[in-house]
Order: C-alpha cells, then sequence, then structure tokens
C-alpha cells in the first residue's frame, strides 16, 4: 500500500504526475490511497477560517478524481477521498 495523505494536494500538476508515475512500474497492482481537492477548495483556502492560517498553500486541483484513475492510475488498485467544497 501507498498512501500519499496531505501530500499531493500540494504539489503542481507536473509533480503529481511524475509521482503517480514513480511506484506503477515497480509495484504494479498496488493499493494508491490518496486525497484530491476541488479547485474551489483550493482557490478558496485563503479566506477558509482554518486553511487560511496554513502556510502551505493547496496547488493541486482535481475536480473529477475518475479522471486521475483513467489518466494516471492504470496500474494501481486504487482508494481515493476528495476533500469537501465547505
Amino acid at each position: 500500500m501507498l498512501a500519499a495523505e496531505a501530500v499531493l494536494i500540494h504539489l503542481e500538476e507536473a509533480d503529481v504526475r511524475a509521482v503517480f508515475a514513480m511506484p506503477g512500474k515497480r509495484l504494479p497492482g498496488a493499493l494508491f490511497a490518496l486525497e484530491t481537492a476541488s479547485a474551489l477548495m483550493v482557490d478558496g483556502q485563503d479566506s477558509h477560517d482554518v486553511l487560511g492560517k496554513v502556510p502551505m498553500r493547496m496547488r493541486w486541483r482535481c475536480d473529477d478524481p475518475r479522471a486521475v484513475r483513467r489518466r494516471e492510475m492504470e496500474s494501481y488498485r486504487f482508494s481515493l477521498y476528495r476533500l469537501g467544497d465547505g
């Protein structure tokens, strides 16, 4: 199992894709657990009561986690969670 909790959302899109590519060839069929954040969540983080105080900024926007699964994660079993929009 590979877990990327509270990591990928802080990376740029190209860096996220690079992370997805790393273990896929060496660990086919591995379970990859991660969360995503919608554009609404990322764009509104500065005005959020808690996230607005956190110095680390979310960067990676993912409005459709299923698209990531199809595009990048074909060699993994998948568990994905999206941060709420509220």
